[in-house]
C-alpha cells in the first residue's frame, strides 16, 4: 500500500502528464525513510528514472531542511531552474 509520500509523488507525476515508475517509487521511499530518521542516503539512478521528482516530493512534504548534491552541472542546472526554482 503507497504511503502519503508516494500517493503525493503520483498526483504530482499525473498532474504533469507523466506515468508512475517503481524505480522513482522506491527511490521516493528511500529519501522518505531517510529524512525520517534524520540520516545520510547515497543514491544513484540511471537517466529518465525521475531522480530530481522522487527527492524533491519527500524533501517538501517533511518540511525539514534537505541538502541534495548532484555530480553534474547540468543535472544542477535542472534542479535550480526547472525542478525546484526558487
Amino acid at each position: 500500500m503507497p504511503n502519503a509520500t508516494i500517493n503525493a509523488l503520483h498526483g504530482l507525476v499525473h498532474e504533469l502528464g507523466g506515468s508512475e515508475r517503481p524505480g522513482q517509487d522506491q527511490f521516493a521511499e528511500a529519501v522518505d525513510e531517510t529524512i525520517g530518521e534524520i540520516g545520510q542516503l547515497i543514491a544513484t539512478a540511471g537517466t529518465g528514472t525521475g531522480k530530481s521528482l522522487a527527492v524533491l516530493v519527500p524533501a517538501i512534504r517533511s518540511r525539514k531542511r534537505v541538502l541534495v548534491v548532484v555530480s553534474t552541472k547540468a543535472l544542477q542546472d535542472q534542479y535550480k531552474f526547472k525542478d525546484a526554482p526558487a
